[in-house]
C-alpha cells in the first residue's frame, strides 16, 4: 500500500509541475489544433479536440512503449555481464563526489572569488540593450517562471 502512495504522491507532484508548461505551451498548440479559435460548430470542436487528444495519448505511448525497451536492454545486459552493480556504485560515488566538491566550493571558497560562476548579463539575457537595466530588476520578475516553461 505505501508503494502506491509514493506512486501517487509522485504523479501528483509532476502533473503539477507540468501544468505551467501545459499552459504555457500545450494549451495554445491544442486550442489552434483543436480549431477552437475560428467559427466552428461544436460537433467538429469536439471531434477535431478528440482527435488530437487521442494522437497525443498514441505518441506518449508509443514513445513510453520506446524508452521502456531501451531501459530493459539496458538492464538486461547490465545483468547478462554482471557489471550492474558495480556501474551502480561507481555512478553513485560519482554523484556524491560531485555534491560535496560544489558544497566544497560554495562554503569554503576563496573571500575575493565568487564561490559560483556568475553569468555576466547579456541583451538577449533579459530583452534590453542596456545591461544595467538588466542588472536593476528585483529577482522575483518573472525570469524565474520561466523555468516551468
Amino acid at each position: 500500500m505505501d508503494t502506491v502512495l509514493v506512486l501517487a504522491t509522485a504523479v501528483v507532484t509532476a502533473s503539477v509541475m507540468g501544468s505551467m508548461h501545459c499552459v504555457g505551451m500545450c494549451g495554445p498548440l491544442a486550442i489552434w489544433a483543436s480549431g477552437g479559435g475560428e467559427q466552428v460548430g461544436p460537433k467538429t470542436l469536439f471531434s477535431s479536440t478528440s482527435l488530437y487528444h487521442l494522437g497525443r495519448m498514441i505518441t506518449y505511448t508509443i514513445a513510453g512503449v520506446i524508452a521502456g525497451l531501451i531501459g530493459s536492454a539496458i538492464d538486461f545486459g547490465g545483468s547478462s555481464l554482471g557489471i550492474q552493480l558495480l556501474a551502480a556504485r561507481l555512478v553513485g560515488a560519482t554523484m556524491i563526489t560531485l555534491g560535496l566538491v560544489k558544497l566544497w566550493r560554495m562554503w569554503f571558497a576563496d573571500p575575493g572569488q565568487a564561490a559560483l560562476p556568475v553569468p555576466s548579463p547579456s541583451p538577449s539575457s533579459c530583452g534590453h540593450a542596456d545591461f544595467r537595466s538588466c542588472r536593476d530588476r528585483p529577482a522575483g520578475d518573472g525570469r524565474r517562471k520561466n523555468g516551468f516553461l
